[in-house]
């Protein structure tokens, strides 16, 4: 009876979390909405270079204030802004609504030297791929300033100085972006100074550690007993720490959501997997299709409790910014390994069988790992040319681009590896196991940039199973009828 009302509290604690990190995001995505218009800038250096000045381009002195608000210019690695002492202080007092005179900010991106050379490249021939950067920039980053500089060919070195190229481009990102409900104005919007509820923080943070409980529980055969202590003593630690030291609270409440979410979604994940049984081909798509979308909504839950932490107007104009995305990915990687190998086909059972199955499936799961990694957050794989077009393609067609890792690996992965345990073949479904965990990683750690609006990071999401899922059925429709032709 104990055991049972430990297991209630531990649900009610969980699901109150949830309702108040999905308040935190419906608060936060009417920010986001509102916050609808974006402005062009040129300084007046810059159009004398121009035959024509487009109408939709307003002059400004170069400096990091515009109509009485602070410019916060992206730096090279588009993650914050760049840093000028000189008004650091007014940043503060701005973002965090202090000061009887504080300023508003907004996020920029200047379209440096590097960018504006992007002018006919990727077998473009005119100004699309900039088109795409700037249309990036403002729908997935918060972008409502655009600082204009005189582009060049990257072809000939010549600079760009026809007028009606820098309008037509314009027009056709104007068209791209109205999608998402944004305009190009002569007033670029505003946030306002907002910090979310220090109630629903608590509570939401309270959510959390239920999960982490949940998952010790569910993963390592935590006792019974050991539920309410752990949940006490956990909801206790991060409601002191919210309470007297937020910003650090909120940035290891964040980590730790990004790492416990996916880790408790592939345990649900390999729960079904170890259950999987042979049948109809309807009864193991159906299965199949039940397992993903079950596992993927619990990822998708970890995205909003990183969301709704980080949902004040420093986060959104991304003076803050997460940190470890690639510890936050790696950790539930390492966490299915030692899950796959504990529970769905132990070392012993896989080197009692053929051996090269134990190679292939290491250097499977370690090549894929490394690629993961490398392109990971500021990662230092490049894009090929053929890729990104690809992606281009994609965000013209679709309001945001889905993760290929997601769509392309990770949810076929998944597919192939039910089925394989449905079969009874384990240990060909170990590297595949493993693969699927990078997919409920991916969800989560979309909603650590916090530049990105919860709408935006939940469609992308959602756009990334839909494929997924179709490719997981169909591999396992592939797969059963293989292997009834085989038995006949």
């Amino acid at each position: 009876m104990r055991d049972k009302a430990s297991r209630i509290l531990l649900c009610a604690v969980l699901l109150i979390g949830l309702l108040a990190a999905l308040v935190l995001c419906a608060f936060r995505s009417v920010l986001e909405l509102k916050n609808n218009r974006v402005s062009v800038l040129m300084t007046a250096e810059a159009a004398t270079m121009l035959d024509a000045l487009p109408e939709q381009v307003q002059l400004f002195d170069g400096v990091l204030f515009w109509e009485g608000s602070v410019l916060l210019v992206e730096d090279q690695n588009q993650y914050s802004y760049v840093p000028d002492e000189s008004i650091n202080a007014l940043v503060e007092q701005s973002v965090l609504g202090t000061g009887a005179d504080s300023l508003s900010c907004v996020r920029c991106f200047h379209l440096t030297e590097e960018y504006a050379a992007r002018y006919n490249t990727l077998g473009y021939p005119g100004a699309e791929e900039i088109e795409n950067m700037l249309y990036r920039a403002v729908t997935d980053r918060n972008i409502r300033v655009i600082w204009l500089e005189p582009m060049v060919d990257a072809q000939s070195g010549q600079t760009v100085t026809n007028g009606e190229i820098y309008a037509e481009m314009l027009e056709s990102l104007s068209a791209r972006i109205a999608r998402h409900g944004l305009v190009l104005d002569t007033q670029a919007s505003l946030f306002p100074a907002y910090a979310p509820n220090i109630l629903l923080l608590l509570l939401t943070a309270f959510g959390a550690v239920a999960v982490g409980v949940l998952l010790l529980r569910a993963a390592f055969s935590l006792p019974e007993k050991w539920i309410v202590p752990l949940l006490i003593i956990g909801c206790a630690a991060s409601g002191a720490a919210l309470l007297l030291m937020r910003e650090t609270a909120i940035l290891l409440l964040s980590f730790a959501s990004s790492v416990i979410f996916p880790c408790l979604a592939f345990r649900y994940a390999e729960k079904r997997m170890e259950t999987a049984q042979s049948g109809t081909l309807g009864k193991a798509l159906c299965a199949c299709a039940c397992a993903l979308c079950a596992s993927f909504l619990i990822a998708l839950a970890g995205g909003f409790f990183v969301g709704a932490v980080q949902s004040s107007t420093e986060w959104l104009l991304a003076v803050r910014n997460f940190r470890g995305v690639k510890l936050a990915s790696v950790l539930p990687l390492l966490f299915a390994v030692y899950l796959v190998l504990r529970r769905l086909c132990t070392p012993r059972e896989l080197w009692r069988g053929k051996r090269y199955i134990l190679i292939f499936a290491a250097a499977v799961v370690a090549a894929a790992a490394v690629i993961f990694l490398l392109r990971t957050g500021d990662g230092i794989l490049s894009v090929s040319t053929i890729e990104q077009r690809m992606r281009n393609a994609l965000e013209r067609q679709l309001l945001v681009r889905p993760r290929s890792k997601e769509f392309l690996a990770a949810w076929p992965c998944f597919g192939l590896a039910f089925a394989l345990c449905a079969r009874g073949v384990r240990r060909w479904a170990c590297p595949f196991a493993i693969l699927s965990a990078i997919g409920f990683s991916s969800v989560v750690n979309t909603f650590c940039h916090s530049r990105a609006p919860i709408w935006l990071s939940t469609l992308r999401g959602i756009y990334g199973l839909l494929p997924g899922l179709a490719l997981a059925l169909v591999l396992t429709a592939l797969f059963h009828k293989a292997q009834a032709h085989k038995n006949r």
